[in-house]
Parts: C-alpha cells; structure tokens; sequence
C-alpha cells in the first residue's frame, strides 16, 4: 500500500509564510520536500492523535497554518546546525520561537487528549 501524502499546504503557502522572493531550482526542490514531508507529518500525527482526516481535504485553517509553519520551520533550518540561521546567535531552545512547534501542535490539534 502506497503511503498517503495530503495536500493541505502547498509550497506557494510556505513561501508566503517565509517572505520569500522567487528561488533556484535548488531552493524550489527543497521547499517541495519540507511541504511534502510537513503535509505527510501532519497526517500521520493526527491519526496516532485519533482523528480521521481525508488526505485532499484540510480539516480547517488551522491545521492548514500549523502544517504551513513546520514546512517554513524546516525549510529555515536547512544549513543551520542548531536551529535556524539568522543574524544573531540564538541558542538551541530558540529553534522554534517565532512560532514554537507547541503552536503547531496546538494549530494540528495532537498532543493533547482526544475527546470521543
């Protein structure tokens, strides 16, 4: 059985979310992977979290946010080896600050106990 990928954000989504201006063939091919993987991510984490979500179909605006957020989170720490490059230094507990994988968890709705 072939592994289920959605769609619920898509690379233009991530590069919105970046403020990203146009990229390389490079840049381009790595951005479809980190959306590819951060959609697949999602799913998969939802299921394990109980829910039953229809892999062409968004749950909702959050979910679609909180998917968008990992894929720029990712794409962000690509060649950085602790956290994200930036400017300044910023410890390895600030990897995920400006919008800290507990928002994704939150926007995703996992890691937290599922009402039945």
């Amino acid at each position: 059985m072939a592994a289920v990928v959605p769609s619920w954000a898509a690379v233009a989504d991530v590069v919105d979310y970046l403020g990203l201006a146009a990229t390389d063939a490079t840049d381009a091919a790595y951005l479809a992977r980190v959306t590819d993987a951060a959609n697949a991510w999602a799913f998969r984490r939802r299921q394990q979290a109980g829910y039953i979500d229809e892999a062409t179909v968004v749950p909702g605006p959050d979910v679609a946010l909180g998917v968008t957020m990992a894929a720029g989170a990712w794409y962000r720490r690509r060649g950085a080896p602790d956290g994200f490059a930036g400017w300044a230094d910023m410890g390895a507990n600030e990897a995920w600050t400006p919008g800290g994988i507990a928002d994704v968890h939150r926007l995703l709705g996992i890691s937290r106990p599922l009402a039945v």
